[in-house]
């Protein structure tokens, strides 16, 4: 998991090095933020990506199919697809955005640029630690019962 984790990372940072240097993007004072942000949202997506691996005791397009239905929905949700259906979910079902990892992304991304305080956004970096822990920790307590007879 480390190996994929930086196999990752390493490709968020080239996708920001691109943004910020041949587009010209600048992030400002709060580059190292995006940068951590960016870090975290990859362990959540790989340990969220070992778990399902982890559960579903099947073939590997079922796998690939209930990780992109997975986060897919996570993203129509969160409103990348469509920007208003992230305030109608915060206003008829909030709890769903703290459920939502790629909603605590974005969140996250968008409390760096447009609130002043930092508190929201620890939340949402918090929240996605914690699922990244308890991604990590079911895994781990799934794998490790399997038995193999040799490596």
């Amino acid at each position: 998991m480390a190996a994929s984790l930086t196999v990752d990372f390493a490709e968020i940072l080239i996708q920001l090095a691109f943004l910020r240097y041949c587009l010209g993007i600048d992030f400002g004072p709060k580059t190292g933020f995006v940068v951590f942000t960016s870090f975290v949202g990859c362990l959540v997506g790989l340990s969220a990506g070992a778990f399902i691996g982890a559960i579903v005791k099947s073939n590997e397009n079922l796998k690939v199919g209930i990780l992109l239905t997975f986060f897919m929905s996570g993203c129509v949700l969160s409103g990348m697809m469509y920007q208003g259906l992230k305030t109608v979910v915060q206003q008829n079902a909030p709890l769903v955005n703290y459920l939502n990892p790629v909603a605590l992304v974005s969140d996250a991304f968008y409390c760096l640029y447009y609130y002043s305080g930092y508190e929201r956004y620890w939340l949402n970096i918090g929240l996605l630690g914690a699922f990244a822990v308890v991604f990590c920790a079911v895994t781990y307590f799934i794998i490790r019962r399997r038995k193999y007879a040799s490596l």
